[in-house]
This record gives structure tokens, C-alpha cells and sequence, in this order.
């Protein structure tokens, strides 16, 4: 079970929010008011995985390393399997059957994922030039959120149970009963953490002068924007509020389709692709890039109103 979670990446985002302030008086009274202008979330995830199921690069804690090894402390004992990066998978089997093996009834297993390698700057800042060609003079706020960062396995315990009862875990919180839980909790349960699944977005960082040989695993950064810039622009334009939902590539590929047809001069029609989501989104994207061609800073675009 272990090796097939690790098969899977972490859930990778990037995401933009524009917002400016408005000012309002009620006789002396002044308030300033944070209004959203756009909420845009791209799913990158497939950035990460070349080939479905091929998995990331597994790291297990290193013998001389302190850590989780079935303990309440981290520590350096014990050693179990062998260390060479060959045998990886008789090593981790080694581990598993170590925290089965383990007489402790309340017991956790952790697997985390952690992304590696991925230009974040020089991707934000093209993002940035892309937003302000639009004309926008918000605050805009750009950051890459990640979901299923990590995995626990917890042992079938009645404190393992309780912990993971929402109405049980809410009774603790409101009567802060909690303060006294952690740790109990803490002290009681054997933790393993020796297992860390890295999902490198290319063989190497990006170097300062940006010169050498970097492999993606599947396209640099600026590669993904050229591919993703006239979408975002549009979703901007359009101001699109995308809190609950990402983007995704069928929305990008209807969402050019149509800007290749009005570009070219023809009546758009807007393109259809089976999803209700991504159908309603290209509509109101092409009523959103008309009323973009007579924006103002009056209606919102332009910063501090």
C-alpha cells in the first residue's frame, strides 16, 4: 500500500488572486472595503508526472540521520534493512514490517511528498507581466498551493479512532479539551517517519543566469506559459472566481479555440466540450473579453478605488 501511494504525486496548484480596496464615507465615519477582482487556479500537477503511474524518487531516512523510527523522540535507532539506495524497496518492506511487528497499540506511519526543482520566481513573473498587459492595477498575489502533501497510516487503536471522529475531535476544540489531549497523544503514540517521496520538476534547480542543460520532466516553465497565457489573460479579463474549482486543460484548449475565432474576425462560437463547468466558463469569457475592450479604472480595474 505504501509503494502505491507513493506512486502518486502531491496535488500542485498555481493560483492568482487580484484584489483592490475600496473606500466608502458615512459622514466622518471611513471604510476601506477588500474586494476580490479574480481567483484564478491552475491544476500543474501533470507538470510533475511524465508517464501516468510512474512514481517519485523514494528517499528513506538515512542511518546516521535523527528521526522518526518508531518512537516517541526522533533518534538514530533503530537500523533496519540496508542503507545502499539499491535495495530501496527490501528496505522499506523492512520498515513496514517493523511498524506492523511493533506492540504499541497506538502507532502512525507517515509518507510525505515534497516537490522539488521548480522555478517559482521566473514563473510568478511572467504571470505578473501577463496580468498587468491586461491592464490590471491591482494588488495581485500569486502562490503555488499544494493538497496530499502527505499520508498517515494510523494503527486501528481506540485513541487512533477517537482522533479521527470529526464530532469527537470538535468537542475537544470547543471545551479546549484539547490542550490536554495533545499531549497525552503525543507521548502515547509511536511514530514512523522514514519515508519521503521527492517529485523533482526538473533534474536540477534553475541556476541564477538561467544557462545550462536543465530537463524538465515534461516542459520548462516558460513553455507552460506560453501555452497558458491567453487563457489567463481572458480568465482575468472575465474576473473569474475559481475558489472551489481549478482550470483545467480542456478549459485552456476551449478557451483558445475561441480566442483564435474572434482574433481572425468570425462570429465566435462558443466551443462546446461535454463539460457544464468548462462550457458556462467560455461563455462568460467571451462576453467578459467584449466588456474588457471599454474597461476603466472607474469600474474596478484600476487599484484603489
Amino acid at each position: 500500500m505504501i509503494s502505491d501511494q507513493a506512486s502518486f504525486p502531491p496535488t500542485y496548484f498555481v493560483r492568482l488572486t487580484g484584489t483592490h480596496t475600496e473606500t466608502s464615507r458615512n459622514g466622518n465615519k471611513e471604510t476601506k472595503n477588500k474586494i476580490t477582482d479574480f481567483v484564478i487556479k491552475i491544476n500543474i500537477t501533470n507538470l510533475l508526472q511524465s508517464t501516468p503511474g510512474l512514481g517519485g524518487e523514494m528517499h528513506l531516512l538515512p542511518d546516521s540521520k535523527y528521526g522518526y523510527r518508531g518512537g516517541i523522540f526522533p533518534s538514530t535507532k533503530p537500523v533496519v534493512g540496508p542503507a545502499d539506495d539499491e535495495a530501496q524497496f527490501e528496505t522499506l518492506r523492512a520498515w513496514c514490517e517493523h511498524y506492523v511487528s511493533n506492540r504499541a497499540s497506538t502507532k502512525s506511519f507517515l509518507l510525505t511528498r515534497t516537490i522539488t526543482n521548480h522555478d517559482t520566481v521566473k514563473l510568478e513573473q511572467l504571470l505578473r507581466s501577463a496580468i498587468y498587459e491586461t491592464g490590471y492595477r491591482g494588488h495581485l498575489v500569486i502562490d503555488f498551493p499544494t493538497q496530499h502533501k502527505s499520508m498517515i497510516v494510523y494503527s486501528p487503536s481506540k485513541l487512533n479512532t477517537c482522533r479521527l471522529t470529526n464530532w469527537i475531535c470538535w468537542i475537544f476544540y470547543l471545551t479546549f479539551l484539547w490542550v490536554i489531549s495533545w499531549p497525552v497523544l503525543f507521548f502515547i503514540t509511536k511514530k514512523y517517519a522514514v519515508l519521503k517521496v521527492v517529485w523533482p520538476y526538473a533534474d536540477r534547480e534553475r541556476d541564477d543566469a538561467g544557462t545550462g542543460d536543465r530537463k524538465c520532466v515534461v516542459m520548462s516553465e516558460t513553455e507552460w506559459f506560453l501555452l497558458w497565457e491567453g487563457a489567463v489573460k481572458r480568465a482575468a479579463v472575465a474576473r473569474m472566481r475559481c475558489e472551489d474549482r481549478a482550470l483545467d486543460e480542456e478549459w485552456r484548449a476551449a478557451s483558445m479555440r475561441a480566442n483564435e475565432q474572434r482574433v481572425q474576425g468570425r462570429q465566435v462560437e462558443v466551443p462546446r466540450t461535454g463539460n457544464a463547468f468548462a462550457d458556462g466558463v467560455v461563455g462568460v469569457l467571451s462576453e467578459g473579453l467584449r466588456v474588457a475592450e471599454g474597461w476603466n479604472a472607474q469600474r474596478g480595474w484600476g487599484g484603489d478605488c
